[in-house]
């Protein structure tokens, strides 16, 4: 059986490794020599998927049930006022069953809480009440405040200075979501929310409170520093046998180091026959979760298994790349991101045979979703990507591969 062994650092909030131990890095058969194109895919492959915290966000609720009393009322129709994004047929339709029956004044009263959730579920904050009228003709009233997006307010118990990410960052993302004087959308709120706490080393919590003026609710920011370096040694036996089954693992990530959201991450990867080495830098662009990045790496590789030891075989490759990452869908249990990466890339294999050296430039599209789900004892995180992969040598030979994962 294959052990694993893994030694932890100083773990970070998201306490996740791109290098993971669980992954499985082999030629494509034991018994055919790698080369440096077909070792530097695996490690490639071997990066793993990283868990997600989730942050919560504020719970508002719904009014408790009073008890009935007063007389009762035959209900002949519902009237609607100050409703713009829902429209008064979706109202009518939630209530429509109510219309030939007799109810008491609090049975009326509830149905401004159902009126709420509704609104809640399609993401509106809003305040639905029953104006003074007169309901003995059974035509019931409802006067609708749909909340307007009043502005960020940040509760920073610290100076600015003290922040691991600028405060304006954070404010930034909440506006660019909501939009001033626009209605408050609950559900891009939590995006919102959710994009913060992506950023590497601060923890954002959001709650809302009355706006200063009549029908705006303000969204009150929360910011305090998390740990921002993460370090992760591991050593596993999932090598492949050509290059040697043990490996030893280094995977450093420092957060934020130009208070920006940005971070700076370093791996390493030793085996008796390989050291792989990749360093990364990526920064949001913009307020709606784009990131983007640059990095690099380096492979040396050297064939040591006795079935193939007479080959020789060793080589290298180097390799440079842009990459970027946009959140299509951003949930607290559902995530869909769309990928991007240009690399170019360059090997030299040498064997008993001519040495061969060629480049490749790749570009790559790709979707990358997870989805949480509560089926199984405590949950359980799924996991899909597909790419496509348009690629060409120095020979302008072009090559196309679709990757499906899940």
């Amino acid at each position: 059986m294959k052990r694993t062994q893994l030694f932890y650092f100083k773990a970070a909030y998201f306490a996740s490794f791109i290098l993971g131990a669980s992954s499985v890095y082999a030629a494509a058969a034991d018994g055919t020599p790698p080369d440096a194109g077909s070792v530097l895919k695996e490690i490639e492959r071997n990066q793993e998927k990283k868990q997600l915290d989730l942050p919560k966000t504020e719970d508002f609720g719904v009014k408790p049930k009073k008890d009935k009393a007063g007389p009762k009322v035959k209900i002949k129709s519902f009237e609607f006022k100050g409703n713009d994004n829902v429209t008064t047929e979706e109202l009518e339709g939630l209530i429509r069953k109510y219309v030939g029956q007799e109810l008491f004044t609090d049975d009326i009263q509830e149905l401004t809480t159902i009126l709420n959730a509704y609104y809640r579920s399609k993401g509106w904050l809003s305040d639905i009440t029953l104006p003074n009228q007169d309901v003995t003709d059974g035509v019931i009233r409802f006067n609708i405040v749909e909340a307007k997006f009043g502005g960020v307010s940040m509760v920073l118990g610290e100076q600015e200075a003290s922040f691991y990410v600028n405060p304006n960052i954070v404010k930034g993302i909440i506006d660019g979501h909501l939009g001033a004087d626009k209605a408050l959308n609950l559900k891009q709120l939590d995006r919102a929310l959710l994009i913060t706490n992506d950023l590497p080393g601060v923890a954002v919590k959001g709650v809302l409170q009355a706006g200063k003026k009549p029908g705006e609710t303000d969204v009150a920011i929360t910011i305090k520093n998390k740990p921002r370096f993460n370090a992760v040694l591991s050593s596993d036996n999932y090598g492949a046998k050509s290059t040697g089954r043990a490996r030893a693992l280094f995977d450093v990530t420092y957060g934020s180091p130009f208070k920006l959201g940005d971070k700076v991450n370093f791996s390493l990867l030793k085996s008796e026959g390989v050291d792989y080495g990749r360093i990364a830098y990526n920064a949001p662009v913009g307020n709606n979760g784009l990131t983007v990045g640059v990095n690099g790496s380096f492979l040396q590789y050297e064939v040591v298994s006795r079935e193939l030891n007479s080959l020789q075989s060793r080589g290298f490759s180097k390799s440079v790349g842009l990459e970027g990452r946009y959140p299509l869908l951003r949930t607290k249990q559902t995530n869909l991101y769309a990928t991007s990466n240009l690399d170019h890339k360059n090997f030299k294999n040498k064997s008993t045979e001519p040495t061969v050296k060629y480049d490749v430039n790749t570009f790559a599209l790709g979707f990358v979703g997870d989805h949480f789900d509560q089926w199984i004892l405590n949950g359980a995180q799924n996991n899909a990507s597909l790419q496509l992969v348009r690629g060409n040598n120095l020979k302008n030979t072009t090559a196309h591969m679709v990757i499906l994962q899940n």
